[in-house]
């Protein structure tokens, strides 16, 4: 499949094996995209302004591609002809039967989109007002350089310095003022406890203080408390890191927020290594932290400083993920078995039934009503109450890579993935049905008939 820009200065070529190409036919350079189909490109076509190819193939995915930095913006599920409207924001394409599907170009009035904003890894923190914090790539190999600043509400992104040298978790504080760095520490010496905790102002883009010293060795994670008074981090007991067998037990170190002081530290079994790996509740009132390899799951009392939980149904199974419900009444365990586990904070039992998922990461959607699931690229929608798979998945990653996923403060869901464009996604129940209604409108009786002619007609769209 062949396609020439609207200025006739490039071609883009979509080729048996899926790759997609773009020419310059003054040089004939040529630059190969980011991502590829996973079959033969059946359609290409530019958008009028020339700036993105649109691509379909027979693997039935329609994907979006941005031609200045030739890399991957959005996927979509179709397949067929494709056709973009003249302004550039509506996609045509063939559906099923005669049918014709139409898709939203610029994210506006999507359930799902997905934006480029350079993420060079997957993990990323989330403060008020929805500011984004995610690390961007430093070359090949290399630990990031910079720390990008994503404001989810107008897409304005920035960039502050980052630690150097040093593989980095970020977090945010509750007020999106201040942003933590907890590092690997990897430019230490042998034997020598690494500084690698920094705390940043993001009014001035400064550091604030000098870097710190962690309890042990490489500092895997961090979280700041609801009101912003405390920070926490989590950070294997050993360094260097590439000692055989790694770390057997891991401290969590609490510190006040405004001296740096440390006013408690916990030990746990385990290697710090999971994703979100230590947290407060959202009331303040307790710290959670879970390890891998000599698994390990404990929740202290933040005031007290008191062990106050250790599941039973984590026991001696390494964590890949957890999240606290929005009234703190639940911990959230993604193990390594495939199972969610939903815990209450108050007996240390199950609080409502198991979800039979495997899971990266996962998150509450803010009114606690539904858990958001990411594995291997895909995001899934399961009711918390029943254990009840919601919808369909969302598509993600093309090549099923690890992501991680966050809810933002106005409910809609963020999946990051490595050197991939960000993925954002509307996960209440009522954006989808004020979408579809904008879309096709009511149902009228005679529609219902048709499709549901043992159910009593009921309006869709209105009360």
């Amino acid at each position: 499949a062949l396609a020439a820009s609207p200025d006739g200065r490039t071609l883009a070529i979509g080729q048996l094996n899926g790759d997609v190409a773009l020419i310059d036919v003054r040089t004939g350079t040529v630059e190969k995209m980011d991502s590829h189909h996973a079959g033969p490109v059946t359609s290409v076509l530019f958008t009028p302004d020339g700036n993105t190819v649109i691509t379909s193939g027979i693997d039935g995915t329609i994907k979006v591609w941005d031609v200045p930095t030739v890399r991957l913006r959005a996927t979509f599920l179709g397949s067929g002809g494709l056709a973009v409207s003249p302004d550039g924001s509506v996609l045509y394409s063939s559906g099923p039967g005669s049918g014709i599907v139409v898709w939203d170009l610029t994210g506006t009035r999507a359930l799902s989109y997905s934006t480029v904003i350079g993420a060079g890894y997957p993990q990323f923190a989330v403060g008020g007002g929805g500011l984004v914090a995610y690390l961007l790539p430093g070359g090949p190999h290399a630990p990031a350089t910079k720390i990008g600043l994503w404001d989810t509400n107008t897409g304005a992104t920035s960039t502050i310095a980052a630690v150097p040298r040093q593989t980095c978790y970020v977090s945010l504080s509750p007020d999106a003022t201040r942003l933590l760095e907890s590092c690997d520490g990897s430019y230490g010496g042998k034997g020598e406890t690494p500084r690698n905790v920094a705390i940043w102002n993001l009014g001035s883009s400064e550091r604030i203080g000098n870097i710190l010293r962690s309890s042990g060795g490489a500092s895997w994670g961090g979280a700041f408390s609801p009101d912003g008074s405390r920070l926490a981090t989590l950070s294997d007991d050993l360094f260097p890191i590439d000692v055989p067998g790694g770390a057997t037990t891991s401290t969590v170190t609490v510190r006040d927020a405004t001296t740096m002081r440390i006013v408690a530290r916990h030990r746990l079994s385990g290697s710090a290594a999971v994703e979100n790996s230590v947290m407060f509740s959202p009331d303040g009132r307790l710290i959670a932290a879970a390890t891998t390899r000599n698994a390990d799951v404990r929740v202290w009392d933040v005031a007290t400083g008191l062990l106050v939980g250790s599941p039973e149904v984590a026991k001696d199974i390494p964590v890949k993920s957890m999240a606290f419900s929005p009234d703190g009444g639940t911990l959230a365990l993604a193990l390594a078995t495939g199972v969610v586990r939903l815990v209450s904070t108050s007996t240390w039992t199950d609080a409502a039934p198991p979800i039979s998922a495997a899971a990266d990461s996962i998150a509450y959607t803010p009114d606690g009503t539904y858990l958001a699931i990411a594995d291997a690229g895909d995001v899934s929608l399961w009711d918390v109450a029943s254990g009840r798979h919601i919808g369909s998945e969302y598509a993600g990653s093309p090549d099923n890579q690890y992501g991680t996923i966050r809810s933002l403060p106005d409910g809609r869901i963020v999946l990051m993935i490595e050197n991939e464009p960000t993925f954002v996604y509307r996960a209440d129940l009522a954006s989808w049905r004020v979408q579809a209604c904008s879309i096709v409108g009511e149902v009228t009786p005679a529609e219902w008939q048709e499709m549901a002619p043992d159910e009593p007609y009921r309006p869709t769209c209105t009360a």
